[in-house]
């Protein structure tokens, strides 16, 4: 079981308990296992990363200026 876990993490690269979850629900069914490892390898393979945009300095701590009004796009409807 040992080299099992070993060779889950080698092949999913994760770490123990990862690997221990993936065994876990397979339940001793080997194709299940199998499937199991190959979703993790396609989720890895076509999800995207994760990106983290930071403001720019002149814009941090200020409110972004913006030229035209967000009101002006509402329809203005006449109740007489």
């Amino acid at each position: 079981m040992v080299t099992q876990i070993k060779q889950i993490q080698e092949i999913l690269k994760c770490s123990k308990e990862y690997a221990q979850k993936v065994i876990d629900y397979a339940g001793g069914d080997e194709d299940k296992l199998n499937y199991q490892i190959e979703r993790q390898l396609y989720k890895q393979a076509n999800n995207q990363a994760i990106l983290e945009v930071k403001p720019q300095k002149a814009n941090r701590g200020s409110k972004l200026n913006r030229k035209d009004n967000p009101l002006d796009y509402i329809q203005k409807y006449k109740y007489v």
